[in-house]
């Protein structure tokens, strides 16, 4: 059913009031606001907010850095999507070719030793952020920067850190003075910056290297003035853009997705990371971290964007991986609730309507926003092993991961490249837990594209679908999760498309029909289409 107009289920002035709604927790969860970030903040923001842009490429950002031979590539702290661009860089950069040597804001200059053993695999992930004091130092989720120390570890880079206490105005100094070391002893090579988005603005950071003689490439992070003129004019604004000569922009992620991780970093702080990697023990018993009202906050915006204010708010309690007491109930010891402990135990997030218990892993938006949508359909994950029942899940999966996509419309699945992405990372993984956990999605990614092959050469008979099946169970329902958030992925572009109503994907979700009947018609359309991420 194609759209009619005034049936979208958000439009922009949903997410302004999101945004808005964010950054006022923001306001009250940090209290007055330092005087130096907020002279720091009002010089990095005006000049984005006035720069006109057009739009460029990857491409182009890295021929213009090999002309100045310095990119400095501006990182928010608290924005997993932020660290993950940086690592793209670096991996476009060894595609073509360039080895760079990189300079971190993450690592303090005094901390250089531990640094390079780490990196020769001299000492473990727990022993350096130990020694190195990664949290009273840093403070921020070690899960994101890990994964650029590993990957620079795999690839045998030349790494500094060029951080120490002091200002912001101190820092800067001091990061330039020992970029300017580094280029003594690298005088030919290409160097990559990564520093916080605040140093870049040009009066700090940069207005110090060109003291020094440098000169400069620059890559911002999303502007959130960029992005919603973009968004209100209907064009894209999550692409490479250019700004002036050497100054580019790249918009990666929603600015209230950007602003909920820092939110989710002032409430929960240094001592959630401590908690979620059991790298330092409390010293002191105090309360456990409320999440509550961020829960409440995605309850308040799902009923907006579904019209479910018939449903109840607050009757739930929110659990993450700090706090694992409520599996102690008999509950657990029985089925349903012994496999839902073996899906929780396995770091996957879950909603149970025992106890109308929401949890997720840690607070990360994706996750929590579809347990949040599994609380308002009031429904477990089926676990039966019967065909019927992987359906069921199929359709539980793709309504939960369509909720995502409505607060983050850059959520991705597995798509043409995953597998291949995988592979790469299982060869730098630092842990047996993170090389084991990539070989259950490889085998996942991989069972995925027999699945749509076998649909789209109609092989799919009950015989094959039991194989499937198996598949499913053997690896904790994450085959049809990954078939649920490929029809979610499908259905989500049918309706930004205007091929779907606000309506049918309400239809979809909250109607009580035969979700075989549901998924399979839904599968038909992709299979008709040659629809498939994966293929």
């Amino acid at each position: 059913m194609k759209r009619a107009e005034g049936e979208r289920l958000v439009g922009l002035n949903f997410y302004l009031k999101l945004l808005k709604s964010i950054k006022r927790s923001i306001r009250e969860v940090q209290g007055p606001e330092d005087k130096e970030i907020k002279s720091y903040y009002r010089s990095y923001s005006s000049y984005l907010e006035k720069c006109r842009v057009k739009e460029s490429s990857i491409q182009e950002i890295i021929e213009s850095a090999k002309e100045t031979k310095v990119l400095i590539i501006g990182d928010f702290h608290t924005l997993y999507q932020a660290q993950r661009q940086f690592l793209k860089v670096l991996e476009f950069m060894e595609d073509i070719g360039i080895k760079p040597v990189v300079c971190l804001e993450m690592v303090y200059k005094k901390n250089q030793d531990h640094l390079e053993e780490f990196l020769k695999g001299k000492m473990g992930e727990k022993e350096y952020i130990e020694k190195t004091d990664y949290y009273e130092n840093w403070g921020f989720d070690f899960s994101s920067y890990k994964k650029i120390l590993n990957y620079l570890k795999a690839k045998g880079l030349f790494v500094y850190g060029i951080n120490k206490n002091g200002s912001l105005e101190e820092r800067d100094e001091f990061m330039a003075k020992e970029i300017e070391e580094v280029r003594k002893n690298h005088p030919d090579a290409l160097m990559v910056v990564f520093a916080g988005d605040l140093h870049l603005a040009k009066n700090h950071l940069p207005k110090r290297l060109l003291e020094k003689g440098f000169n400069y490439t620059i890559l911002y992070q999303n502007s959130e003035t960029v992005i919603m003129r973009k968004l209100k004019k209907g064009e894209d604004p999550y692409t490479f853009f250019k700004i002036e000569k050497n100054v580019f922009l790249v918009n990666n992620t929603p600015p209230w997705i950007k602003m909920q991780s820092y939110l989710t970093y002032l409430e929960h702080g240094v001592e959630a990371f401590h908690m979620r990697y059991g790298f330092t023990e409390s010293e002191e018993d105090g309360e456990g971290i409320d999440c509550t009202v961020t829960v409440q906050n995605y309850i308040k915006a799902l009923k907006d964007a579904f019209n479910l204010h018939n449903k109840p708010d607050d009757d739930f309690q929110v659990y993450t991986m700090e706090d694992l007491s409520f599996l102690e109930n008999s509950y657990f010891r029985k089925e349903p609730g012994r496999t839902y402990a073996k899906v929780i135990k396995n770091d996957r997030s879950l909603y149970l309507t025992f106890g109308k218990i929401i949890y997720t892993v840690f607070l990360d938006v994706n996750h929590t926003v579809e347990e949040t949508m599994h609380y308002l359909m009031e429904k477990d994950l089926p676990v039966s092993s019967v065909e019927s029942a992987f359906w069921e899940r199929v359709h539980y999966f793709a309504s939960g991961y369509i909720a995502s996509k409505i607060i983050n419309p850059l959520r991705e699945t597995f798509k043409k490249g995953s597998l291949k992405e995988m592979l790469e990372r299982i060869n730098y993984a630092a842990t047996e837990k993170d090389r084991e956990y990539l070989r259950v999605q490889i085998s996942v990614c991989m069972s995925l594209s027999d699945f749509f092959k076998s649909l789209q050469e109609g092989r799919l008979t009950k015989l094959s679908l039991s194989a499937f099946v198996q598949v499913d169970l053997q690896n904790l329902f994450e085959l049809s999760r990954a078939i649920g958030y490929q029809i979610g992925e499908t259905l989500f572009e049918n309706y930004s498309k205007g091929l779907l109503s606000g309506r049918d994907i309400k239809h979809i979700i909250f109607t009580g029909e035969d979700h075989f009947k549901q998924c399979w018609s839904i599968l038909e359309k992709m299979r008709d289409e040659n629809i498939s991420c994966i293929n």
